[in-house]
């Protein structure tokens, strides 16, 4: 039996990638969809947005996996502060949900009529991730300056996103009106 050329390595990490990167786009397009509010303009973004956010994540699981297998102490210590940064963010938001004058939670969350269309765009962003994947690789695109900056500085541009988040989360529950100054601090 004639066995075909289709690698199927990438699968095993993308779609696991497309499926992390989906609360992301979810939240980022529930805080944009103020101002994308049609069906083509979510789609849009959400199918543009998850391709990127599918192949990063790939990326990220594929050095996660070398860590792994290169030292697993390193891995094991990363992993800890990762997920420390994501608990404290997730008991952030918790505590601020309580507070519904200074923190509205809606603002994050998709309105259920566009829901469709982040659904469309997501289902249509795994097989673009999957054709983007292998035209980066032919294209040679881990020899780029770029590739070989984001390799190098994985774990701080991962650290400074989360640490980000938490800082996004903080300004916009302090950045209300119901403390009625100005502060640039977060702007």
């Amino acid at each position: 039996m004639k066995s075909n050329n289709f690698d199927y390595s990438p699968l095993k990490r993308l779609i696991p990638a497309w499926l992390l990167g989906i609360p992301m786009g979810y939240i980022t397009l529930g805080f944009l969809d103020s101002y994308y509010k049609t069906f083509l303009e979510i789609l849009l973004v959400s199918f543009v947005l998850q391709s990127i956010v599918s192949l990063f994540v790939y990326f990220v699981l594929g050095r996660f996996a070398l860590k792994f297998r290169s030292s697993r102490a390193d891995f094991v210590l990363s992993l800890v502060l990762g997920f420390s940064v994501l608990l404290f963010f997730a008991r952030l938001v918790q505590m601020a949900a309580g507070f519904p004058k200074l923190f509205d939670v809606s603002a994050y969350v998709l309105a259920p009529e566009t829901l469709t269309s982040f659904m469309v765009g997501c289902a249509a962003a795994l097989p673009a991730s999957l054709w983007m994947w292998s035209v980066l690789r032919r294209a040679e695109f881990h020899q780029s300056r770029f590739y070989q900056f984001v390799d190098a500085n994985l774990g701080g541009i991962l650290i400074a996103l989360l640490f980000f988040g938490v800082y996004f989360l903080l300004a916009s529950i302090f950045n209300q009106p119901v403390f009625r100054f100005d502060d640039i601090f977060f702007d």
